[in-house]
Order: structure tokens, then sequence, then C-alpha cells
């Protein structure tokens, strides 16, 4: 599926925090005439709920708003937030729900908690230009051994035994409670990353899955070869049309794309 960005206003917020304080205060640098620190002219508290809220919207219309900001509540006392880490505010909840007994009976929350904080790791990643086609054909004929493959920024790896995908798209369209019971409740591997501006959250068959696990644990295009011959030989450039290859380097090269990279993970 292809949506629009989710917007995080309380996290940008957070961020902003962070900089400030680490910018301002830690570098001892006058304040001067600048405006009072953010953290001065809005309440922390509430920013770090909202931000939760943000984050896991769809934990939240599936608990019911009552419920969340109690588990909230308990998740700030596990989890207190640390000025150098409030850009990463909110990581924990997946690992956090699965051990928090009053909501032991939602089954789908865990996975529906890494699916939502993929999509921001996603969102916030650095956007990359565009894949290299001709330099890329120039050397994989040139040095084939020597070309290391780069996945989009922020993509992440998640497996469910619940469909989580169809959960949360359900929510954020809004569609009611009585929709529910027509989702699929199977198993799901999805891949999820920001492609031309627009979230994909998007599901895998085996191939396309072992190809990017693949792809995670080395990231020779050599190896990706060798691996994936089992699977066709459509598998790298079906990647790279989906966005999900977005750069390689070869020998010494800068590694292309420029714009730097997110942590991938496998959930």
């Amino acid at each position: 599926m292809s949506l629009p960005l989710p917007c995080y206003p309380a996290m940008t917020l957070l961020e902003g925090f962070q900089r400030q304080f680490l910018d301002q205060f830690c570098s001892f640098q006058p304040v001067g005439e600048d405006p009072p620190p953010l953290a001065f002219q809005h309440d922390l508290p509430d920013t770090l709920i909202r931000a939760l809220a943000e984050l896991y919207s769809g934990c939240q219309a599936l608990l019911g708003e009552s419920f969340f900001d109690d588990l909230c509540s308990h998740y700030l006392r596990s989890y207190p937030p640390s000025i150098q880490r409030l850009d990463s505010f909110g990581d924990h909840m997946a690992e956090f729900v699965a051990s928090f007994v009053p909501a032991r009976h939602t089954t789908q929350l865990p996975a529906l908690a890494r699916l939502e904080w993929a999509i921001f790791q996603a969102c916030r990643a650095t956007p990359c230009a565009a894949f290299d086609f001709d330099g890329f054909k120039a050397a994989r004929w040139q040095q084939p051994e020597l070309i290391n493959l780069q996945l989009a920024p922020g993509l992440n790896l998640l497996q469910a035994e619940y469909a989580v995908d169809l959960l949360w798209q359900h929510h954020h369209q809004q569609l009611g409670a009585a929709g529910l019971k027509f989702l699929d409740h199977g198993a799901v591997r999805l891949v999820v990353l920001v492609c031309e501006g627009k979230l994909q959250i998007e599901r895998l068959n085996e191939g396309s899955w072992h190809s990017l696990l693949q792809l995670l644990r080395d990231p020779q295009l050599s190896s990706f070869e060798r691996a994936l011959s089992e699977y066709g030989a459509d598998q790298l450039d079906w990647a790279v049309q989906r966005g999900w290859i977005a750069g390689f380097s070869a020998a010494a090269e800068a590694a292309v794309p420029e714009g730097g990279t997110e942590k991938q993970q496998a959930g």
C-alpha cells in the first residue's frame, strides 16, 4: 500500500528540545536575546504523551484513548526519557506492551507497535538521490565483485502473526470497529520504507523476503546474486524498481546515495 506520510509534530518538538539543550546548554554558550528555550515554552510531560499518541496512533485506536493514556503513564515510569535520546523516545513501546499485563488480551498490540515504530523510522530517514542506473551498469561491468548494494534509508523488515498492515490502515482510514472482522488474520512479512515521498508498506513473498534479509547480512552484489539464484534472476531489478535498493558503492568510491542511511533492521 502507498500512503501519505504521517505527521509527528510532538516528536519534532522533542527533537527541538534535545537539539536546543545540547547546542545552548552543553556548549555553555549564552542564550542572548534568543527566545526562551523550548522546554520552558511547552509542557514537557504533556509533549511526551502527545508524542506517544502520534507514534502509536493505531495502538491508541485499538485500546481506546483512556486505556492508552494509562499505558503511556506506565511506559514513562518504565522508560523515563533522556535528553540525549528524545529523538528516539518511544522506541521501547513494542517490548513494553508485550509485558504489560492489562493489555495481554490484545495480542496484536506488540506487532502493531513494531510496525508503527518502523513507520516513524522510515519517515524520519534522510531521503536519497535517485538510483544511478548508468553508474551501476558501468560498475557492474567493470568490477562486479567490488559492488556493495545499499538499502533505502530507514527501510525496515517486519514479521507478524497478524495482518497488522491492514489493521494499521483500517484505523488510519477511520473505518470503524465493525469492519475489523473482515480483516485477513494471517501471518505477514512486510517491508516499510518511504519512496518518492510516499509511505510504502508492502507484503513480501518468500523470494523478496530472503533477498532483503540477504542484503542485511551481506551487502555484496556477488553474495546477493549467489544466495538468491534459486529465487530467480529478477530479484535485484525488482528490488531497485520498488525502491528497496537505493544505491551502491564500488571499491573506494563514496557511497551512493550521498544522503546517508538509517540503520535497517528486521523485526
